[in-house]
């Protein structure tokens, strides 16, 4: 279809003569990363529009996993005059797929794009993209979306809408910048939340970063805007009363203001449903002693915290513009895990300047003794307008040209080494991040210099004998035995034990792997079956099992006798017994070792 100003009014004109018809028809396109997540940015457009027009919209979600043919098919569907699309890095290469095909089986509907993804350069991405009408442009589309609906209506010049970028006469038309809505203008974006309560929802008190990190689009706005707190009280009693199971904040740095971030969290800490847990972003060097406090008495899963360490190179990091004080920042997280009650998250990325792979080992090992519940290996993503981009030539940094858009190499790190650096990252995941091996992996670490070494040659054993097939959940710890052997590593007992242990942690397996033998509970058979029909028991150890038959607590919980306790080392036999009813932060089942006279 050719796009000129001929096209572009009689297109105008077609849709105003529909809207004095029929009214104008706009869906909204959000395409999620998964089913469990929900698109914010589409669904606070969509709320925002429905509270400030009586204009009709649809919202659309779909995921990043769904069958492109599917989607297509459901969007032609719809008959829109309008398809407007939320752009983000997990989704863009989507996207442009089906507004190519939109394009063609809709030829006569109007298509837009917008989101963070797209919307810094939308001059650029215009140019490129011939099937599409209008983006963007900026981190905002609520108001923007509202004017450019309300002359569509009207039939009036789209020059009158800002922030965004379209075609006239053959020639790409930016409007003038749009000033920032106030957050206490914006909707609640879950009026249908009764049907989301078991997904992730997103949600936020704060736009803008106080930070300015050369990698991220956050970087091009400027200034940090907030919500006011009595709104966002008044959101969050909704999640709240509704019981979702978790919300998670997209505020880029939660607690660069601490009276704004206390004052969210002591509401919450007053109004905790026991249910659900809400997750920040944090700058960990801001915590102060007085917060620390605070927060080492919250309930246990109330909070989870990501905190991005990202390098522990001062060089490193006054060159991408977040210079922070790693040893005070390291120290903070240390009292931050100390209770326990808080799941912690901390971020490290590789490719980034002047950190060549040594340096970035020192990095994984600083941030590894830390023992944070989980550490996230990321790549540096080159995202379009951030001044990482702009100093790729620089820094040698050669990425891929498709989302998204990671770090091939660098002047300081090579193609090779960053390859290994993902295969590590794999093994941290498979066997760090999924807590599934924490009595296990102690154990055999201790046969190794650090853990970066561990986790390097298990990749590289895991690449020479698998052919990086995944592996069942036994197949990984037939992997670490089949790797320790490999090493020169003895199979004890007590090896035996601890993997026996971290098994049970989790589940009750139907089998072990062939090379656990150990066992002393066998033998115990009696005194097991005698402990579940005890009721006083029941009741003391697994009171969530109360009411239920003695044989069916006992195939649902489970009775183990170890010879020495496992989570301590301490000699002497005991019994422990597994609570799947009842977990901790890391999803392992409460596990209770029981007096000597149970037995």
């Amino acid at each position: 279809m050719k796009m000129c100003g001929g096209h572009l009014e009689s297109m105008e004109m077609l849709l105003s003569r529909k809207k004095a018809q029929d009214g104008i028809k706009t869906v909204l396109v959000a395409i999620n990363a998964q089913y469990i997540h929900t698109g914010l940015g589409a669904r606070s457009i969509y709320a925002y529009v429905k509270q400030e027009t009586n204009i009709s919209v649809i919202l659309k979600e779909y995921t990043i996993n769904d069958r492109e043919a599917d989607v297509l098919e459901n969007l032609y569907q719809c008959d829109a005059d309008v398809y407007l699309f939320s752009c983000y890095i997990w989704n863009i290469e989507m996207v442009l797929r089906l507004v190519r095909d939109l394009r063609q089986l809709r030829p006569d509907a109007r298509i837009g794009l917008g989101g963070p993804q797209i919307g810094y350069q939308g001059p650029a991405f215009l140019d490129m993209l011939p099937e599409v009408d209008w983006i963007f442009t900026g981190g905002e589309g609520e108001e923007t979306c509202c004017q450019l609906l309300r002359l569509l209506a009207a039939g009036e010049p789209l020059t009158e809408c800002f922030g965004m970028v379209f075609r006239q006469e053959g020639q790409s038309v930016a409007t003038a910048r749009r000033q920032p809505v106030s957050l206490d203008r914006l909707a609640f974006a879950y009026p249908d939340i009764d049907e989301l309560k078991h997904r992730t929802l997103y949600y936020e008190s704060m736009r803008g970063c106080p930070y300015a990190c050369s990698y991220c689009t956050s970087s091009i706005e400027h200034g940090v805007r907030k919500r006011s707190l009595p709104l966002v009280w008044g959101d969050l009693a909704v999640f709240m009363e509704h019981r979702v199971k978790q919300v998670k904040f997209v505020d880029r740095t939660f607690n660069c203001d601490a009276k704004h971030s206390r004052s969210i969290w002591e509401w919450l800490v007053m109004h905790d449903n026991g249910v659900t847990n809400f997750h920040f972003e944090l700058a960990g060097e801001l915590l102060d002693e007085e917060t620390l406090a605070f927060l080492a008495g919250v309930r246990p899963g109330l909070f989870q915290f990501e905190i991005g360490v990202q390098s522990t190179n001062t060089e490193t990091l006054k060159e991408i513009d977040r210079a922070s004080n790693v040893p005070h920042l390291l120290a903070t997280v240390r009292k931050l895990l100390l209770p326990g009650n808080i799941h912690i998250h901390l971020d490290l990325i590789a490719g980034l300047p002047y950190e060549d792979l040594e340096r970035f080992q020192q990095s994984f090992r600083e941030v590894y003794a830390c023992a944070p519940h989980q550490l996230q290996l990321g790549f540096l993503k080159v995202l379009s307008g951030s001044r990482m981009e702009q100093k790729a030539g620089e820094y040698g940094l050669v990425y891929s040209q498709s989302a998204p858009y990671e770090v091939l190499c660098t002047r300081w790190i090579q193609y090779e080494e960053l390859a290994l650096l993902r295969g590590i990252a794999r093994m941290v995941d498979v066997y760090y991040n999924s807590a599934r091996f924490s009595h296990t992996l102690r154990y055999l670490l201790a046969f190794f210099p650090d853990p970066f070494t561990f986790y390097r040659l298990l990749w590289l054993y895991y690449d020479s004998t698998t052919q990086r097939i995944p592996v069942s959940r036994e197949g990984s710890f037939d992997l670490l035995a089949s790797f320790a052997k490999s090493r020169g590593i003895e199979i004890t007992e007590e090896l035996q034990w601890l993997a026996k242990y971290d098994l049970l942690l989790h589940e009750k397996p139907r089998k072990l792997p062939t090379w656990i033998t150990v066992d002393l509970t066998r033998k115990k058979r009696q005194h097991v079956q005698d402990f579940f029909k005890n009721e006083a028991n029941i009741a003391a150890y697994l009171p969530e099992y109360s009411g239920e038959p003695s044989t069916q607590v006992e195939r649902r919980a489970h009775l183990e006798i170890f010879p020495f306790e496992p989570s301590t080392g301490a000699p002497g036999a005991v019994a422990v017994v597994f609570n799947y009813r009842r977990r901790n932060l890391l999803g392992e089942a409460f596990a209770q070792s029981l007096p000597a006279e149970i037995l």
